[in-house]
């Protein structure tokens, strides 16, 4: 990056040199008329007159500098000298380190700034990988996650940065660089939501409980069990929406710890309400009765989406789709899957996201 030009301390250079020119020709014209009245009153020398002119001028000049030296006159200084007299707090680089510390917030946080990060400017600037790079062997404390926490001033301008362990540290920050890598980070969250959970998120596994079956009695449901390693709260299944009907689940569970499950029922809705016997059977059947090839036709797909939290606020959608055999009734062997589950893919919101 090319610097800006100093335009006062070019302005101070040229007066420098042109004091000097005023001073030479100053001196040459009491010189050339000392040298003028010596040569009139002394025969032998006026053949000498311009050389002992230049001479004269040359001895008065070093006198005249000799005097101000003498008094502590400025004047007669290079710019760089009449500058730093004129602005004499004004720091040679425009990049400085107020303080920095390394280590642990509030424990093991060791003070680097005079040892290794004032060393590393340069330029107006520093840049170094938070670690070995810029501290070498120290290790304020061992087995524990550090940063490195810096408060410095650019023209003028302070400003913290904080950088963890083996990231890049780079002053001054670049804010418009700055900010397009958050809009970056933010996009590239949203692309790692799509995809997959990470380890420890809350997984929510849908299944079809066909209750009639059961020795006790029952009716049919779908099952959601936890199998992640931490609690999933706010979990419901949003509204199924068929040709004719919409399977609406009141229910919400307030949380669901792992390995544990929950049914939800489905209420059959239509424009005059909602069915109370909740048959989801029937809603199927009815929703394969309503295609024109129902009769040729082997299953429909449904699709269906679990909402849920964990315990940080970030979001989570299961979807899958929902597979209708189409069982004529109960009457099917035992192993017969009336409905099936499948295709379950997850997608992970944090905060901040906009859901799409």
């Amino acid at each position: 990056m090319t610097e800006k030009r100093n335009w006062f301390k070019e302005f101070l250079e040229w007066a420098h040199h042109a004091y000097w020119v005023h001073e030479f020709l100053v001196s040459t014209g009491i010189a050339t008329y000392a040298a003028k009245m010596v040569a009139t009153h002394v025969n032998s020398l006026s053949q000498y007159g311009w050389p002992l002119g230049l001479i004269i001028a040359g001895l008065l000049m070093y006198v005249a500098e000799f005097i101000r030296a003498s008094l502590g006159n400025p004047r007669g200084k290079s710019g760089e000298a009449i500058a730093a007299t004129v602005q004499p707090n004004r720091p040679d680089n425009r990049l400085q380190i107020i303080s920095a510390h390394y280590g642990v917030e509030g424990d093991h946080d060791a003070d680097v700034a005079e040892n290794f990060i004032k060393p590393r400017v340069h330029g107006h600037a520093l840049a170094g990988w938070v670690g070995a790079d810029l501290f070498g062997g120290f290790q304020p404390v061992i087995g524990r996650e550090k940063r490195v926490k810096v408060r410095y001033s650019f023209d003028g301008i302070e400003a913290t940065v904080e950088r963890p362990e083996h990231a890049l540290l780079v002053l001054p920050e670049d804010k418009f660089l700055k900010e397009r890598i958050d809009i970056l980070r933010n996009v590239l969250d949203s692309q790692v939501v799509i995809t997959c959970l990470l380890p420890n998120d809350p997984r929510i596994e849908p299944s079809f409980f066909d209750g009639r079956r059961s020795p006790i009695g029952g009716v049919e449901s779908l099952e959601l069990k936890n199998r992640g390693d931490r609690t999933a709260y706010a979990i419901r299944i949003c509204p199924i929406k068929l040709k004719n009907r919409t399977i609406i689940f009141p229910q919400i569970v307030e949380s669901l710890p792992p390995t544990d499950f929950s049914q939800f029922y489905g209420d059959i809705g239509t424009k005059w309400g909602t069915d109370a016997q909740k048959q989801f059977i029937r809603a199927l059947n009815e929703e394969w009765a309503a295609y024109p090839d129902y009769d040729t036709r082997r299953e429909i797909y449904i699709p269906v989406r679990i909402d849920y939290e964990d315990d940080g606020g970030i979001r989570f959608e299961c979807n899958f789709t929902l597979v209708y055999h189409g069982g004529r009734g109960w009457n099917q062997p035992a192993d017969f899957k009336c409905v099936e589950c499948r295709d379950v893919a997850y997608r992970r919101i944090p905060k901040g996201i906009t859901q799409q």
